[in-house]
């Protein structure tokens, strides 16, 4: 919702008046043998050892002093209303050390010692009149292990999440109060970053306007510490960010120092035909059929290589937009699979990604509502050879940002060597982060076994899935396959035992294409090898170990292609090294086609759950 000039609302936080804590939240009186409340009046101690139990008309609650530090706490378990929290008209700042005492109470912010902060959700005093209370971590965008873009005055509530589904878990963190520094201001929003932000609307609005933090972001990785309790994996194999949607934004409107009114909370809608506009936020389906007047969803891919996405995507029902690649033998297997075998009517186009980026920045003829990108990965890669290409490849991955911004898919999907989410990959990384936060996507992430998804290969990629502004996070795919063992358990009902090797290269029919024997056979057989394994990782050069298990010869293109999981009529144009590149490097068809389908019933359901609250 864009910001207006409309009469102030009753819950508003005035940035030009802002000067500090809220002042309802502070206590103006000393810690002594007395009191001074709100009201003013004077009230005794019914402790000599600093508690003070005040059973009046008002709430009861307990002071405390601690070293240089006083505070008092008002016991609950229940958030306030966010509108009166946040009401911060008339607020003064108290860091911790002042003569006059904090005052803590459910909803309100604290900065604590180590530089994190609290969203407290309740004051308690244990059996012993020990204080303490409890809250929801945030941290400042900036922290090193967020990966996020550093911006200022930014928080980000911190979660768990499940390694497998990627589900959010609830974390509560207990805390002492002696190491809070001061109480702060804690704004929930779910406006993009540009519509509302402190460095644009709030700094210099007044004195103590640094104590005002926006949060928008929830984060959860595996790297992330909560509890200080547990050694952190050496690096971010798994992790989610998303943005606050409507449900998780405070219903209050921020006075920024020019005098804008800015709703903190905004409708999801509005979110997103702010961000695709009008005619491009249709639901169902952004391409209409003129026979029929259905809609279907469109799917672009960038650095489409010889397609296994666009197969993939293609199996689903997808319709195909456009697919671009910088050129090259795999164009030509794109080109002669989708626009003459298939006849989709999509011919990939030549172009680098930086001339595509050019081309698309005038126009939005090129959103969609699914993008896929796989930019070249070989500069991530350790037994990397060629070092002379790594610029044009880094070049080509850093227009992804671009790419995200003038596509707009609703869902996005990147896939990368596992190798990105190494320790010493982390400024490539914070790039990969940075692409979809601050384009206004949520995103999560996982390095995924290809076998757990029917590809008999020990193959790892790291997966992506990103949603645009105003749509919610598609769940993560689930597994479809297991080991054996593990199916005749009973731990993974509903799944399939995984693919063997004899399983994906037998079978096939005499005269298929890209299946000639000749020059495959060896000089002197090696040694036959179990068949019923998964093979490990095609690569796009042969490898010593990549051979058919009988011993007798190494693979053929068609024996490769089948354990990338390309179907038999998928042919491959160019000389043998050519064939096996493309096959090296695509995404195996069989996971697209489970990813897509995935997530296009996400996107039908929630379509669908939206059309019918708009009835």
């Amino acid at each position: 919702m864009a910001p207006s000039k409309v009469p102030e609302p009753r819950h508003t936080i005035d940035l030009r008046q802002f000067n500090g804590r809220k002042r309802s939240a502070i206590f103006v009186g000393r810690v002594g043998k007395s009191f001074c409340r709100g009201d003013g009046r004077m009230h005794q101690l019914r402790s000599q050892q600093g508690l003070a139990d005040l059973m009046e008309d008002e709430e009861d609650y307990y002071s405390y002093r601690h070293e240089n530090l006083n505070y008092r706490i008002y016991p609950g378990s229940e958030t306030t209303e966010s509108g009166k929290i946040l009401d911060v008209r008339y607020l003064r700042p108290l860091p911790a050390g002042s003569l006059q005492p904090l005052e803590l109470r459910s909803g309100c912010g604290v900065e604590l010692d180590d530089g994190t902060f609290l969203k407290i959700n309740s004051c308690r005093v244990d059996h012993r009149d020990k204080p303490y209370i409890t809250g929801n971590l945030l941290l400042p965008q900036s922290h090193q292990d967020l990966f996020m873009p550093s911006r200022e005055n930014e928080l980000v509530t911190m979660f768990r999440i499940k390694e497998e589904e990627l589900e959010w878990e609830w974390v509560e963190l207990t805390v002492d109060p002696s190491r809070i520094v001061s109480t702060c201001t804690i704004v929930y929003t779910n406006q993009p970053y540009q519509t509302l932000n402190y460095t644009k609307d709030v700094r210099e609005a007044g004195r103590y306007a640094a104590s005002l933090f926006f949060c928008r972001y929830m984060s959860a990785d595996l790297n992330v510490d909560l509890e200080h309790n547990t050694k952190k994996p050496d690096c971010p194999k798994t992790g989610k960010i998303e943005h606050f949607g409507e449900r998780h934004a405070d219903d209050v409107i921020v006075v920024t120092k020019d005098g804008w009114h800015v709703p903190c909370r905004a409708s999801d809608r509005d979110i997103r035909t702010q961000w695709r506009g009008v005619q491009h936020c249709a639901l169902g389906g952004s391409h209409v059929h003129e026979s029929t007047f259905t809609r279907q969803y469109t799917f672009a891919e960038a650095f489409c290589g010889a397609g296994g996405v666009s197969l993939g995507a293609y199996n689903t029902g997808l319709k195909t937009q456009f697919a671009f690649d910088r050129g090259g033998p795999s164009l030509d297997t794109y080109r002669h699979n989708f626009q003459y075998i298939r006849q989709t009517g999509v011919s990939a186009v030549q172009m680098k990604a930086e001339d595509f980026v050019a081309a698309a920045a005038g126009t939005d003829k090129c959103m969609v509502d699914f993008l896929h990108l796989s930019p070249p990965c070989q500069a991530f890669v350790g037994s990397n050879r060629r070092p002379a290409d790594t610029s044009a490849q880094i070049s080509a991955f850093l227009t992804v940002k671009d790419l995200v911004k003038y596509c707009k898919p609703r869902i996005a999907t990147f896939e990368e060597v596992e190798t990105l989410a190494n320790c010493d990959m982390r400024e490539w990384f914070c790039h990969m982060v940075s692409f979809f936060v601050e384009n206004g996507y949520s995103m999560q992430w996982k390095a995924v076994q290809l076998w757990q998804f029917g590809v008999p290969q020990t193959r790892v990629r790291l997966v992506v899935i990103a949603s645009g502004p105003g749509e919610r996070l598609p769940r993560y795919v689930k597994p479809t396959h297991c080991r054996q063992e593990a199916l005749a358990s009973g731990f993974s009902v509903g799944r399939e035992p995984f693919p063997t090797i004899e399983q994906a290269v037998s079978g096939i029919p005499e005269g298929a294409p890209n299946h000639d024997l000749e020059g495959r056979f060896f000089i002197t057989p090696g040694l036959a090898r179990k068949a019923n394994e998964l093979e490990r990782t095609i690569m796009t050069e042969e490898k010593d170990h990549h051979y058919h298990p009988n011993g007798q010869r190494a693979y053929t293109i068609r024996e490769y292609a089948r354990l990338q999981t390309f179907d038999d009529d998928f042919v491959f144009v160019g000389d043998f090294g050519d064939q096996l590149s493309q096959i090296g490097n695509d995404v195996p068809p069989k996971f697209a086609e489970t990813l897509y389908r995935h997530l296009k019933r996400e996107l039908q359901e929630a379509d669908e759950k939206e059309l019918h609250a708009q009835r």
